[in-house]
């Protein structure tokens, strides 16, 4: 299970290579659920074991660790608002440069 969040770190390394607006935040985005992915696998979930309902019922041993899963959570939410900003500016600039491609701003800097 741990080639899932190379594979998807390095979708999103290619697509951020690539010239068109739609790559760049698609490549933001797999790079944010490969971070996440990767987080809360290497935090070594086990199967039917809650985070912290075995806490409380006095067995800490068998109750999964629950600051990754408070980590993954937030940086989903985190990623969610980078995404909608990405978006809405790339809104924006589709009205300067239009057709997505994104050379075009650096042909305007020369």
């Amino acid at each position: 299970m741990m080639w899932a969040p190379i594979v998807l770190l390095g979708l999103g390394f290619y697509f951020l290579t690539q010239s068109r607006s739609f790559s760049l935040i698609l490549g933001i985005v797999l790079l944010s659920h490969g971070v996440n992915f990767m987080i809360f696998s290497l935090s070594n979930p086990e199967m039917g074991q809650s985070a912290f309902w075995d806490r409380i019922i006095g067995a800490p041993d068998l109750a999964n660790d629950p600051i990754p899963q408070a980590l993954v959570l937030t940086a989903i939410v985190i990623g969610f608002a980078l995404l909608f900003y990405l978006v809405a500016m790339l809104r924006k600039l589709e009205v300067f440069f239009p057709g997505g491609d994104l050379n075009l701003m650096r042909k305007e800097d020369d």
